[in-house]
C-alpha cells in the first residue's frame, strides 16, 4: 500500500505514476495507492488525487469520486488500509508513506492501532526518533526510512519487481535493496552523500524508548542541579531543530544513561547504514511560543520561581549558554510531544534573527 502526498513534490509523483502504467506484476503482488496533494489535470491524476490499483490485471484508477478526499484525515488512512486488505488475499502487508507526512505520527498510530503489518515505510521526511518508532510499534513488525538530508523517490519499479519475485524476502533485506537502488540515483551520485536507509525492529522499540526516558530523567536532574551549560553544550552538538542525534547527544553527555541509550538504539536496528541514524525529540528552538513558555515556566517554577513569569524570549536570552537555551522540564516536554506530535521549525539562523 502506498499513501502518497504530492504536495511540494508533484512532478516526481507524476513521473512515478507515468511509470506504473507500463509495469506488470504477477498474482503474488497487489499494490493499492491513495494519492493527494497534486493539482488536477495530469493524464494519470485527472482529478488531482484518488485511488489506484496495480495487479496482474494492470494499473488502473478506481473511478468512484468517494476516493477523492483529503489525505490529512486519519479516518481516510484507516479506511484506505481496510479497503486495500479486502481487495486480495495476502500473506504479508506493508504501508509506505510517500512524500511529506500529511498526518502526525500520533494520528498514524491511532489510525493503524488494529493493524498487523509487516513493515511501515517512510519515503520522505521522517523524524527517525525513537519516540515515533515506539509509537508505531504496535502496528508493524518493522519500520524502514531514510535519515539522509537528500530525499528522493525510491525506485518503485525495482521495489515492486523485488517483492513480486520473492514474497518470502525478509524485511531487513528489503531495506538493503532500497538503499542499493538509491546509490544509483543521480541525486546521491552527484552530491557525494550516501543514503541512510535503516530498518528498525519494532519488537526492540520498547527497550529503546525506556532508555530514552531514563536519559531524560537524568537530564532533568542535571537541570534542577543547575548544570544548564553542560546540558546545553551536549544538545548544541546534536543538531539544530526538533530532533537531537542520539550518537552525538550521548557522546557529549558521557554517562551510563547515554551509553545505555546508544546500545539500545543500535540494537533497535535490524539493518543500518553503518552510522546510528536515530534521534530523540529534544527541540533546540521552536516557533511554538506557547509550548516553549510551558516548558520554561515549568522549569523555572522548580528552580527560580521569581523568573517563572518572565516572557519566554527574555528568559532564553538571560539564561542561555552561548546564546542558546534548553531550559526545559524534560518530563513536561516528552508528555507534550506524545500528546501533540511534531511541528515544523524555523532554522537556527531564522530564529536568531527574530530576536
Amino acid at each position: 500500500m502506498l499513501y502518497v502526498n504530492g504536495e511540494g513534490n508533484a512532478e516526481a509523483v507524476k513521473e512515478a505514476f507515468s511509470s506504473f502504467g507500463s509495469l506488470t506484476v504477477s498474482g503474488k503482488l497487489t499494490v493499492m495507492i491513495q494519492v493527494g496533494g497534486v493539482e488536477a489535470g495530469d493524464a494519470y491524476l485527472p482529478e488531482g488525487g484518488g485511488r489506484y490499483m496495480l495487479s496482474e490485471e494492470g494499473f488502473f484508477r478506481l473511478t468512484s469520486t468517494e476516493y477523492i478526499s483529503n489525505i490529512e484525515s486519519p479516518g481516510r488512512l484507516s479506511e484506505f488500509v481496510e479497503f486495500s486488505k479486502a481487495q486480495t488475499k495476502y500473506d504479508r502487508a506493508a504501508l509506505l508513506f510517500v512524500g511529506s507526512l500529511p498526518l502526525k505520527v500520533s494520528e498514524i498510530a491511532t489510525a493503524l492501532s488494529s493493524e498487523e503489518l509487516d513493515f511501515i515505510g517512510f519515503n520522505g521526511p521522517f523524524s527517525c526518533a525513537v519516540e515515533d518508532i515506539y509509537a508505531l510499534s504496535p502496528a508493524s513488525d518493522y519500520l524502514i526510512a531514510d535519515a539522509s538530508p537528500l530525499l528522493t523517490l525510491w525506485d518503485y519499479p525495482s521495489l515492486f519487481s523485488l517483492l513480486d519475485g520473492s514474497s518470502s524476502l525478509v524485511t531487513p533485506s528489503i531495506a538493503k535493496e532500497i538503499s542499493s537502488d538509491l546509490l544509483q540515483n543521480e541525486l546521491y551520485f552527484a552530491s557525494g552523500y550516501s543514503p541512510l536507509v535503516f530498518c528498525a525492529d519494532m519488537t526492540r522499540a520498547g527497550e529503546a524508548n525506556l532508555a530514552a526516558e531514563e536519559l531524560f530523567s537524568h537530564l532533568q536532574r542535571e537541570l534542577l542541579a543547575g548544570n544548564l551549560p553542560d546540558v546545553s553544550r551536549a544538545r548544541l552538538h546534536a543538531g539544530e531543530g526538533d530532533y537531537a542525534r542520539i550518537s552525538d547527544l550521548c557522546f557529549y553527555i558521557n554517562n551510563e544513561d547515554g551509553e545505555k541509550l546508544t546500545e539500545e538504539a543500535e540494537d533497535l536496528l535490524a539493518y543500518g547504514p553503518g552510522v546510528l541514524p536515530l534521534s530523540l525529540y529534544f527541540p533546540f528552538f521552536s516557533e511554538n511560543v506557547s509550548a516553549h513558555e510551558k516548558f520554561l515556566t515549568s522549569y523555572y517554577s522548580l528552580t527560580r520561581p521569581e523568573a517563572a513569569s518572565k516572557p519566554w524570549y527574555n528568559t532564553v536570552l538571560a539564561e542561555s549558554y552561548a546564546g542558546r537555551s534548553l531550559s526545559y522540564d524534560m518530563t513536561a516536554l516528552r508528555l507534550w510531544y506524545q500528546e501533540e506530535g511534531t511541528m515544523p521549525l524555523p532554522s537556527l539562523r531564522e530564529m536568531k534573527s527574530g530576536f
